[in-house]
């Protein structure tokens, strides 16, 4: 039988099911037909490309029936298996009945016969050695181990947000104009740079970070290789504590950047496992049996991961230490703010934030989470106090136009000529700046803040370096000859071009800006300017949910690189004659899936005799169309390229073509 047949036997949940499990990305309306969720799983269950990150999910029930089932072959099923391995009927079919929804094997009669396409033979690549004797086999039961529970005492959640520090990097990044590495990644030494700014003192946090918020679509880089920040990220940060979580999880599972089951240090590690996916997944699901106030032991944990996929930690590209990978996995979930452990480097228990109760179990009946104040305090000395409580959204604002005070106390930033200069440097106005300490400062906006902000917008700007080789051009001719006159800004200054425009050696520019600085000047270098999240305008205000969360169809599809079709297939009138090569492969893909005569016009390439004729199609490869041809009489494989037009006759044939 072909594929479609034993697929036309599911039921629509059961092919929604599959969909979902194998990473099909589909639209609704393919989702609700029938017609279209056969021809779209038809191609990705015959994919060999999705494989291995599927066995990768699977559990020891799971694995160790498919295994058996790949040894056997054509002699596999459930009565010769129960026999060999000592089981009964009642625990093997519904494993059989799992793997039916993965999609890699199928049943004939009630699994007297097993079959499987021809991509799931790829599964016995990426096993471990098979078990001997019936008793090595492992239980074939589809409940997961149980989770030891542990005393809670000692176990506490993260210190501050995450969404906190989020905001903290992001306004970094906004004001500071990184670029990126020829690795294309941030730089290492910005980032930990950083750490002190963080309530996490735990290493690799920073990189963490960085990568998380990448995941999470919230940073971009520019053309030119900057590190910028999207506008989304004032949706994303205004949103509710809970919200915000549930995103920032979704981003986790897709991480790329931080792999938990790297052999070195995760912050150094480029490449993430197709394994870890499964394993991020699992992990937070099981901390939901871990109820506000208690905890489990992260040894029970371990073994429930090893259950839950057992091949994502026998890679070759990965490390195999189980109980070091599901430690890391418990400290993101704690990075997270989601899991309470008991020791952030090396837990041994671990339980559920109020946080982690609202997000993971779903449920609000535990601690409340703390109200978040949108205002901050503006003092007369140009500090500003920010609350503990302080809304991530304001805070992002806030730091893109504060600087930082050493030795100062936590949560108070200083309101400076430097840090309004950096400000303006991203493309920010004085308007814009003092607009949103008005409406954002519980204390209002002080005549020296004000006074200090039309001092900066004077200054700013009259220096500029245009990046067209570079150049300096100042808004004076005075200017030029003033700054000439200054011994340690002239050495790096090249020749007039005009009278207020000096060349710049390209090498000299980082200097030059520098020396600048440091005499007083606020000169704007052109090239770090770019598009730039406005101000926020008004406290009260939530901004709208961005389109930045991956959804379960976009994770898995990431995840196993299964593209389905999502185009809303329109079929072909009886009749029809269709000239269009895609059109016509669309048709003959139709015909073998649902046994329909098609006519075409073809030409041999032996001595380009043209005919038309008709085919019974059964099967179709990279280039060809495997069919019954009636005016030959046999099977025949056609060249899709060689055929001319095509249409439907309105006739079905047997399948004992087939």
């Amino acid at each position: 039988m072909h594929l479609a047949d034993y697929l036309n036997a599911f039921s629509i949940e059961d092919l929604r099911e599959l969909a979902a499990r194998r990473g099909a990305m589909l639209s609704q309306a393919a989702l609700n037909s029938r017609q279209a969720l056969v021809r779209s799983l038809v191609g990705v269950v015959g994919r060999y490309d999705t494989i291995y990150p599927t066995v990768m999910r699977l559990n020891q029930a799971e694995l160790t029936v498919l295994r058996w089932v790949l040894g056997a072959g054509k002699r596999a099923g459930v009565s010769r298996f129960c026999a060999e391995a000592g089981a009964e009927p009642a625990a093997a079919r519904p494993v059989l009945e799992s793997l039916r929804l993965w999609g890699l094997l199928f049943p004939e009669g009630d699994w007297d016969h097993i079959v499987f396409p021809p991509s799931t033979q790829m599964a016995t690549h990426y096993f471990g050695a098979p078990a001997r004797h019936h008793d090595e086999l492992p239980s074939l039961s589809l409940t997961p181990p149980a989770l030891d529970p542990a005393e809670a005492e000692g176990c506490r959640p993260r210190p501050g947000s995450l969404t906190w520090d989020q905001a903290e990097l992001l306004a970094r990044i906004a004001r500071g104009r990184f670029k990126l590495t020829q690795a294309g990644r941030m730089n290492r030494r910005d980032l930990r740079a950083m750490d002190a700014a963080f309530a996490v003192p735990t290493s690799g946090y920073s990189t963490f970070l960085y990568m998380l918020s990448g995941s999470a679509a919230l940073i971009y880089a520019s053309e030119n290789g900057i590190i910028a920040v999207r506008n989304e990220v004032d949706g994303y940060l205004g949103q509710p504590e809970e919200t915000r979580a549930s995103m920032t999880l979704a981003a986790w599972t897709l991480l790329r950047g931080y792999p938990e089951s790297a052999v070195k240090d995760p912050a150094d590690e480029e490449y993430v496992p197709a394994g870890l996916f499964s394993q991020r997944e699992r992990a937070a699901e099981a901390l939901v049996e871990a109820r506000p106030g208690a905890a489990v032991t992260i040894d029970s944990l371990v073994q429930r991961l090893v259950w839950g996929s057992p091949l994502a930690f026998g890679g070759w590209d990965s490390s195999r230490d189980a109980p070091l990978t599901t430690r890391r996995l418990a400290r993101s979930l704690y990075w997270l703010g989601l899991a309470a452990l008991d020791d952030p480097e090396k837990p041994q228990r671990a339980g559920l934030t109020a946080l982690g109760n609202r997000v993971l179990r779903g449920r609000a009946d535990g601690p409340a989470l703390i109200p978040e104040e949108p205002q901050f305090f503006l003092q007369p000395n140009a500090e500003v106090f920010a609350p503990p409580n302080l809304s991530p959204r304001t805070l992002f604002h806030l730091r893109r136009i504060t600087g930082e005070k050493k030795g100062g106390a936590a949560g108070m930033y200083p309101l400076n000529a430097d840090s309004v200069r950096r400000a303006l440097d991203t493309g920010l106005t004085v308007e814009a700046i003092a607009a949103f300490l008005e409406r954002f400062s519980k204390t209002g906006l002080p005549g020296n803040v004000r006074a200090l902000l039309a001092t900066a917008g004077r200054q700013h700007g009259r220096i500029r370096l245009v990046p067209a080789g570079y150049v300096m051009v100042t808004d004076t001719p005075g200017l030029l000859d003033e700054l000439q006159r200054i011994a340690t800004v002239a050495q790096v200054i090249g020749e007039p071009l005009a009278e207020r425009v000096a060349a710049v050696a390209v090498d000299h520019a980082p200097e030059l800006l520098k020396r600048l600085r440091a005499k007083g000047y606020a000169p704007l270098d052109l090239s770090e300017v770019g598009e730039v999240p406005p101000l926020a305008d008004d406290p009260a205000f939530v901004p709208p949910l961005p389109n930045v969360e991956p959804d379960a169809a976009s994770a898995l599809t990431a995840l196993l690189g299964v593209m389905a079709d999502e185009e809303e297939y329109e079929p072909v009138p009886v009749g029809v004659q269709i000239t269009d090569p895609e059109r016509i492969w669309d048709l003959i893909e139709e015909a073998v899936d649902e046994r329909l005569v098609v006519e075409i016009e073809y030409e041999s390439s032996a001595n380009r005799e043209v005919t038309v004729r008709e085919i019974c199609p059964v099967d179709t490869d990279a280039h060809h169309v495997i069919a019954q041809c009636r005016l030959r009489g046999g099977e025949r494989h056609f060249t899709m390229s060689r055929i001319r037009w095509a249409r439907l006759t309105g006739d079905t044939f047997a399948n004992e073509y087939v």
